[in-house]
């Protein structure tokens, strides 16, 4: 029978499991795309004195080029990858290369450079703002009229084209039916391709508040160039910034799988990528090769001394590595993302791009001053992290007092309590992130520990009262601040958090809890004590249908769930009927409230329909009703 013990205790354990696991990979997207520490970085001893030069290098670090090269031809051998390659550049050109992995590759390969594509667009966006053809301070609607974008705060915080560089506009991830295209899609514009869906833009928070990676970003970006040029992007970039560094940009906007030199893996073991073209791929999608990434690094390395002649002029190169248009950057965070560079980088030393997609990874990283930089690509979409670590170990060990150690000054005590994430990565995770993304912070003096609900917690140290550095190696990490309504923030890494009363971060959770302990002691009931026993197996097949749905939503990916697969559909049936059957459970207690002789069978029955029901509401509200018939 439905409502037994087993099967509802196995359901708890399946309700709570899937959850855990559904935030917790959530949150290990957000470290992987962060991409900054790691339990081996060097613990330094803490310090009051105010900009200590320390070097945290330790002993089993690589001291030199022939240990980094076997440390990384180990790690290849033992994680079974195909083609990997590194190569180090100063301005003067490469240092030294080295190419690893089980495929036999005689010269640098194609891979897909996913997000560093956003730093080509970026480029020749600054282009024409140096000419003064376009300012950062243009309003997209002003440049790209024909774009519906739905921005409640446009009135006093219009969208701004410096908030579509450094990914602060507040829109989501991407759209829900553009991840995969057609030849036909392909031969679209990039404005023709946005508007295949009826649905505007959405802003999600004032322009600016806060800083979100979103695809959407640099396809609007991509859509204002063709409309300028008249051109198709790809165009665009060959003249402007391809040619002009002598990149051979023949698989620029897309590889077809015969001409693919190496193939793309996920996944331990690894398992083989199918290549698709994606429908926003001029945002995401470029193929380039190790050599086109240097070239690229040595250029902004060198302030455009590496070509002649140059892209760009060196203050203005030096511009795009500054985040300026979040109110954290506003607050003095020097930390992020900017015009197209990312300095989210250890020790707070390197600019440059990472990416991982569809089976490739990249990662561009250059320090100006010391004048050194790095380019590392692999045909794994996972396994990054795993070889970059013993590079910048490497590098870091060669350059002397790299790390300033933060000095101490004391954070106000009002800052202390409960904050909540801001700026969610994805729309659709946003509902279940506003009840358990939630962080505690702890001050003592200048020192801070923010301990999220589910994560691991990061511990802080103030610099000046406001800015805030990880302990472990004093990179600047986040910032304490306050948004023009006096809410008191905290931005740490890439996410930006808002505090709140202890009762607003709890009650959720406690009215959670609850739901989930009736839901859990519904069904533990004589079979006979309702003359209706349909008031119960209502309610229990809807909490099954709740449960189900989160199990196979925690085992789907955005892409994987735009495919028609078992689980999609799953995904599909469990969140229709789960609503439904709720209201028919409630419907049904109603109706039946008179004939009912057992007071206590009814009011639990009662009460279960509610709490199913009110579960009901918060998904139609949240949009994952019938989730999967958006993709049809």
């Amino acid at each position: 029978m439905i409502n037994t013990p087993s099967l509802f205790s196995a359901i708890g354990v399946y309700f709570l499991f899937s959850l855990w696991c559904s935030l917790a990979l959530a949150d290990d997207e957000k470290a992987r795309a962060v991409g900054v520490y790691s339990p081996a970085i060097a613990q330094v001893a803490d310090s009051e004195s105010d900009a200590v030069p320390t070097l945290p290098v330790q002993a089993h670090w690589p001291q030199d080029w022939p240990s980094l090269r076997a440390e990384l031809e180990q790690r290849s051998q033992r994680l079974g990858i195909g083609y990997a390659e590194l190569v180090i550049f100063n301005g003067d050109g490469v240092i030294e290369r080295a190419r690893f992995g089980q495929d036999e590759v005689s010269q640098p390969a194609p891979v897909l450079a996913g997000q560093f594509t956003e730093l080509l667009t970026a480029l020749a966006v600054m282009q024409l703002v140096e000419r003064g053809q376009w300012s950062l301070f243009d309003r997209v609607s002003q440049r790209l009229p024909g774009l519906v974008i739905e921005n409640a705060y446009a009135e006093t915080q219009p969208l701004l084209l410096i908030h579509l560089l450094e990914h602060a506009s507040g829109f989501d991830q991407r759209r829900f039916k553009s991840h995969f295209a057609t030849p036909a899609i392909q031969a679209l514009s990039m404005q023709a391709r946005l508007q295949r869906e009826d649905k505007a833009l959405q802003v999600r928070w004032p322009p600016g508040s806060a800083s979100r990676h979103s695809t959407l970003n640099y396809v609007v970006l991509v859509a204002m160039l063709e409309a300028h040029y008249r051109q198709p992007w790809a165009a665009i970039i060959t003249t402007q910034i391809t040619q002009p560094l002598a990149i051979d940009a023949t698989h620029l906007t897309g590889m077809l799988a015969e001409h693919a030199v190496v193939s793309g893996y996920s996944g331990l073991p690894a398992a083989a990528h199918p290549l698709r073209s994606r429908v926003f791929g001029e945002a995401e999608g470029s193929w380039l090769t190790i050599d086109d990434i240097v070239a690229v690094g040595r250029h902004l390395m060198t302030r455009g001394a590496s070509s002649t002649p140059a892209l760009l002029r060196a203050d203005t190169i030096a511009l795009m590595e500054i985040p300026r248009s979040t109110q954290a950057a506003d607050a003095g965070l020097s930390y992020g993302m900017a015009a197209g560079i990312d300095s989210r980088a250890r020790y707070g030393l390197w600019h440059g791009r990472q990416s991982s997609l569809d089976g490739f990874s990249v990662n561009l990283r250059y320090d100006a001053e010391q004048g050194i930089g790095y380019a590392l690509v692999v045909n794994h979409e996972s396994v990054l992290p795993a070889l970059d670590e013993p590079v910048w170990q490497y590098l870091v060990a060669q350059q002397p007092a790299v790390n300033t150690r933060a000095g101490g000054v004391n954070v106000e005590q009002r800052w202390q309590g409960w904050y909540r994430l801001h700026n969610p990565q994805h729309a659709l995770l946003a509902p279940l992130q506003w009840v358990f993304d939630l962080a505690y912070i702890r001050r003592d003096g200048a020192l801070l520990e923010l301990d999220p609900l589910i994560g691991v917690s990061v511990p802080l140290r103030s610099v000046d009262g406001s800015r805030l550095a990880h302990r472990e190696d004093g990179t600047v990490v986040g910032v304490l601040f306050s948004d023009e309504a006096g809410n008191q923030r905290v931005q740490v890494h890439n996410d930006v958090r808002q505090k709140i009363s202890s009762w607003a971060a709890l009650a959720p959770l406690g009215l959670f809890a609850i739901a989930v302990i009736i839901i859990l002691a519904h069904p533990f009931a004589r079979s006979d004590s309702l003359l209706y026993p349909w008031m119960r197996h209502l309610t229990t097949l809807a909490a099954l249908c709740y449960v189900l749905a989160i199990f196979v939503a925690g085992s789907l990916s955005l892409e994987q769930a735009t495919s028609d697969n078992w689980r999609s559909i799953l995904l599909f049936v469990f969140t229709s009927l789960g609503p439904l059957l709720a209201f028919a459970a409630l419907a049904l207690a109603v109706r039946g409230w008179q004939r009912e002789p057992n007071q206590i069978a009814k009011w639990r029955a009662l009460l279960g329909a509610v709490t199913v029901s009110a579960l009901g509401l918060w998904i139609i509200y949240s949009g994952w009703f019938a989730l999967r018939l958006w993709a049809w």
